[in-house]
């Protein structure tokens, strides 16, 4: 359940109670040119009647909104396995999975059909002053007491939002592996195999819940006013998605054992590995991409290992094929513009027009990554292992979106560097229609936009003065291929498992990731940005876990660890401290999210074999997540990540293998 409706001026573009509304305290019911009286004799006041726009105003009589989400879903999975040639073994599998949510929304208000009420003459109007007016002694007044709008009013303008969405993925493989002859140090290993996947993606609302067209407009009777807009307020448009995407494939890999000695030599074993894997996608043709890796085991308890391996990933099916989604914003400060106006439309209190949408010209996403590392595990500590590897990863073309906030600021840039190129022209010569970014419109210069850039250029020299641009209309916060991105980062592993004993065994492991790069160039002129601990990146992540297990016996404890971040959509001029960076922006502190279970494993022939009862705590020691907007319009007060806002959760899990 949601709170009710509330009618916003600015979310929905000016909502109008008319003139001749009769409960309308600024209109003709209580206002005259001429002061004369109603038809009824009822008086009225000397002056204009007008409309009145709704700013902000919540109906109790709306009622709280019902939100009922149902999701399905199914899984098939049949596969076939066998041996042949003695030394070879085959598998084929198929699978076919769906997966549909419908998302209602009753109680929402729609548009066309409140504009209707607020704008009616009689008794059917709608009133939301929510009291009545009277003319007593030549002063308007109120009654004092509340009034309720009739149910045969407000029952008309409530209607249900409906969204449907559904996936789809069928896939069939085929794969062998075995052994093609022997060598010195053993036998050559060879797999393969073939693949083909079919994904559908749907993401469905009705006329009035996506996007009005004119022909539904006239086929609902609603407002042309909504032709391209939907039909509830404080819902944004957005349109269907219908796509779909075939895959095929083949692939191999073969394992190479390059040399093997004693037990106790300084060299004992060395491996080669190499696979290949061909792609053919219905969207984006053909690829194919090499893996290499080396392993040695030194002195039976020291491994080394290292790769090298390109990859290829496609946009996915909601990322290329998403429909228009139109969003009111706010939070975005045109920088430009505020510097010379000192409009608060300019500023972070500004709403602004923020436009999503799948990207069909996106590019694949390409990559190239390096791993080396070590796992020692010394004779002295049986059951100790320790492990270190350090990775690299070079990716091209890829796929990021930038919010409003970072286009903007890229917008303000590209702005103040086109005035600097034309330096040697009078300000007042300037335009700047086209120097900002594409992913930014802007309206028309006004005369007050002229006015109030003159103003401001009045004041400072010619390298200090701005050109007029007009105000922003909307910002496209759609998805695009980056030039480049790198990262590169070690990962670390300490592990215990304790000799098996009358009491059990325990087992310990304490994981952490360390991310030493993470810089991204937009494009061949843009600068390199730093996200290395910004918008949910952070330098350390890690786990620690401990689990203990004696015959049917599991008991788990889990603790991670989040490092801390910087929040770009909060930024401030102040000082840099423990919660502000050196850039401005917020400083999301660390986390440590933990989780216990104990569990029993039923074995046996008896009715309960083959069945796991799970007992667990999620977010054990009820820890809420640092506050943090998330570089979004789409605020929770979090980041994904950093915490589960849920709080403490108790469960209980039983399943059963047949």
């Amino acid at each position: 359940q949601r709170e009710a409706s509330r009618i916003d001026s600015t979310a929905d573009n000016n909502i109008f109670v008319s003139a001749d509304n009769p409960y309308n305290p600024f209109g003709s019911r209580f206002w005259s040119p001429t002061g004369a009286p109603n038809a009824d004799g009822t008086a009225r006041l000397t002056g204009a009647p007008s409309t009145v726009v709704l700013s902000r105003v919540t109906l109790p009589e709306f009622r709280p909104r019902q939100i009922d989400v149902r999701s399905e879903s199914y899984r098939a999975l049949a596969g076939l396995r066998g041996t042949f040639f003695d030394n070879w073994n085959w598998e084929t599998a198929g699978v076919y999975s769906r997966a549909e949510t419908v998302d209602l929304e009753s109680n929402a208000i729609k548009e066309s059909q409140l504009r209707d009420a607020a704008q009616r003459t009689d008794a059917t109007a709608l009133n939301p002053f929510m009291t009545t007016f009277a003319v007593t002694n030549g002063v308007l007044t109120t009654n004092g007491q509340p009034f309720v709008n009739p149910e045969s009013v407000i029952a008309p303008l409530r209607g249900t939002f409906y969204r449907r969405g559904e996936t789809t993925l069928g896939s069939w493989d085929l794969r062998v592996n075995g052994s093609l002859f022997n060598l010195p140090a053993g036998p050559l290993l060879l797999a393969a195999g073939t693949e083909y996947r079919r994904e559908t993606y749907i993401d469905f609302r009705d006329a009035e819940s996506g996007r009005v067209s004119a022909a539904d407009a006239q086929r609902l009777g609603l407002q042309t006013r909504l032709i391209g807009d939907n039909n509830y307020i404080q819902v944004s448009p957005s349109d269907n998605t219908d796509a779909k995407r075939n895959l095929s494939a083949v692939f191999a890999e073969v394992a190479v054992p390059l040399y093997r000695d004693r037990a106790g030599a300084l060299l004992q074993s060395a491996e080669f590995s190499s696979a290949v894997r061909f792609e053919r996608y219905s969207d984006f043709g053909n690829t194919t991409k090499p893996k290499f890796g080396l392993s040695a085991r030194l002195i039976d308890w020291v491994m080394l290992r290292g790769s090298y391996n390109e990859a290829f990933r496609a946009p996915n099916l909601a990322v290329l094929f998403g429909g228009n989604v139109q969003r009111s914003i706010t939070g975005v400060n045109d920088a430009y513009r505020f510097a010379a106006t000192a409009n608060p439309d300019d500023s972070t209190t500004g709403r602004r027009i923020s436009l999503r949408a799948g990207n069909k010209a996106l590019k694949p996403e390409e990559a190239k990554t390096a791993t080396i590392g070590f796992v020692i595990e010394p004779p002295m500590l049986k059951g100790f292992s320790i492990g270190l590897d350090w990775w690299q990863i070079r990716q091209t073309d890829a796929m990021s979106r930038l919010d409003a906030a970072d286009i903007i600021a890229q917008d303000t840039a590209l702005l103040l560097a086109a005035n600097q190129a034309q330096i040697g022209s009078p300000v007042a010569n300037v335009n700047l229609a086209t120097a900002g970014s594409p992913n930014v419109v802007r309206n028309a210069v006004t005369a007050a936009d002229t006015a109030a850039f003159a103003a401001y250029n009045a004041t400072r020299p010619r390298d200090q003065q701005r050109a007029a641009v007009g105000s922003v209309q909307s910002i496209s916060e759609s998805y695009l291929n980056a030039a480049r991105r790198n990262l590169a980062g070690f990962d670390f592993l300490v592990g215990y498992r304790t000799p098996r004993t009358s009491f059990g065994t325990l087992r310990a492991t304490v994981e952490a990731s360390y991310l030493r790069q993470f810089d991204e160039k937009l494009s061949a002129t843009s600068p390199v940005v730093d996200y290395g601990w910004r918008d949910g990146n952070t330098r350390w992540k890690g786990s620690a876990s401990l689990q203990w297990k004696r015959a049917d016996w599991t008991a788990t404890w889990v603790s991670d660890y989040t490092g801390r971040t910087q929040d770009s959509f909060i930024r401030t001029t102040a000082a840099t401290g423990p919660d502000i960076s050196s850039d401005g922006f917020l400083i999301v502190r660390d986390s440590w999210l933990s989780k216990a279970s104990v569990a029993r494993e039923f074995t046996g022939k008896n009715w309960l074999g083959g069945t796991t009862v799970r007992f667990g705590v999620n977010n054990l020691f009820n820890a809420e997540p640092p506050f943090a907007l998330g570089a979004s319009s789409d605020t929770d007060g979090y980041l994904r990540g950093f915490g589960d806002p849920r709080g403490r959760a108790y469960y209980l899990e039983v399943s059963r293998k047949f």
